[in-house]
């Protein structure tokens, strides 16, 4: 309510906002045994972002645009952190991101896109090792 009252500069104003809002909780209220399906044309993805060949950061900017015109829409991005290579050590650092994003693709058809892009901007079939290891932000 506190912050309603910094941003409000009449008190009319407070008690229309906060009544308004008691009524959406209100309208939000269900019984136990209610249940919501929602279906939406649009899923909210999370996509892990990595590099170490070549120029980095282009790679990273050409996946995003190849991304957005593969009909995902990225609503958030990432800080980028640089990481050494986990098991295979002999090879250069990883730019390491993740977006969030919208998209109307179905899984499937997203993990083709996403597969398309990779080949695109020349990954080459090969081992991929998983692994957590500590993050330098870039900055």
């Amino acid at each position: 309510m506190d912050i309603f009252k910094h941003l409000l500069s009449s008190q009319s104003a407070h008690t229309r906002v906060c009544t308004s809002y008691r009524a959406l909780f209100s309208f939000f209220h269900f019984s136990s045994d209610a249940s919501i399906q929602v279906h939406s044309p649009e899923q909210e993805v999370v996509i892990a972002l990595g590099s170490n060949v070549g120029d980095r950061l282009n790679n990273f900017n050409e996946a995003l645009t190849q991304m957005k015109k593969s009909g995902i829409e990225i609503t958030r991005h990432a800080c980028l952190y640089e990481t050494e290579p986990a098991y295979v050590t002999d090879q250069p650092l990883f730019l390491n991101s993740a977006i969030r994003g919208v998209t109307k693709l179905g899984p499937h058809e997203l993990l083709s896109s996403l597969k398309k892009i990779e080949k695109e901007l020349g990954r080459t079939v090969g081992i991929r090792y998983y692994s957590v290891t500590p993050r330098k932000q870039v900055r």
